[in-house]
């Protein structure tokens, strides 16, 4: 992948380039229900802020805080809506749940890698890394969903 930017070769499929560490939203699966694609985007922005020194860490600990709440209120959501599956159907939702539920589970690690991020300590690894997790969980989220969207045609995801 050719840099837009300053026109440096990068590897295909990373997120930011290697040389002017500009961040590469093409590179950024935003598929899938809307709700998930606007977080996926809001992230990748926030790293690019406190990447770019836009954001102090500060203001970037202060982000996640808020992100880290938003997907806490999320996952109890699904724990809610997996309570609520009719007694005698759990078994036709496991593969749905369980797939889900790793995907939220990946995304909450993010938010711990992304947090270990410290310009003058880590560089910016536990950003690409904290990235590539979360849109691993995200990509597990949309899993679930096309799991069930094939198997009943009712998200449970959303």
């Amino acid at each position: 992948m050719i840099c837009p930017s300053c026109g440096s070769a990068n590897d295909n499929g990373v997120f930011f380039c290697r040389q002017c560490r500009t961040l590469f939203l093409s590179n950024i699966d935003q598929d899938g229900a809307p709700e998930e694609g606007e977080r996926v985007l809001d992230l990748a922005h926030a790293c690019e802020l406190v990447r770019s020194g836009e954001w102090s860490l500060t203001e970037f600990h202060g982000y996640l805080e808020d992100f880290e709440a938003k997907q806490a209120a999320k996952e109890g959501e699904i724990h809610a809506t997996i309570k609520e599956i009719p007694f005698g159907l759990e078994e036709e939702f496991q593969e749905e749940s369980q797939v889900g539920l790793e995907g939220v589970t990946s995304c909450n690690e993010a938010i711990g890698v992304l947090r270990r991020y410290d310009p003058e300590i880590t560089g910016d690894f536990p950003l690409e890394e904290g990235l590539g997790i979360f849109f691993s969980g995200i990509s597990r989220v949309k899993e679930a969903m096309r799991i069930n969207r094939r198997s009943y045609g009712r998200p449970l995801w959303l």
